[in-house]
């Protein structure tokens, strides 16, 4: 039973981090943008923005994944009963 909630937590925890990746990726776009329109130059910024999305997809993907084995392990769990 440990282990079911402990990846149902971790996968809750998850969802809040891909959140704030999230957050921080459109920030890096927000900025990479403003650079460009004052410089005319492609921005450092934008691959930032990148990174951080593609950082986040995984994150959320994990977070499914851990939540819902975590759900199925605590269902399986309770249902033995």
């Amino acid at each position: 039973m440990g282990v079911a909630w402990f990846m149902f937590m971790i996968g809750l925890g998850c969802a809040g981090v891909a959140t704030g990746l999230r957050y921080l990726s459109q920030f890096a776009y927000a900025g990479g943008l403003r650079e460009h329109l004052r410089t005319h130059k492609p921005s450092r910024l934008n691959t930032v923005g990148t990174f951080f999305n593609w950082a986040s997809i995984v994150v959320a993907t994990g977070s499914f994944t851990l939540f819902f084995v975590g759900s199925y392990l605590l269902a399986k769990l309770f249902l033995s009963v």
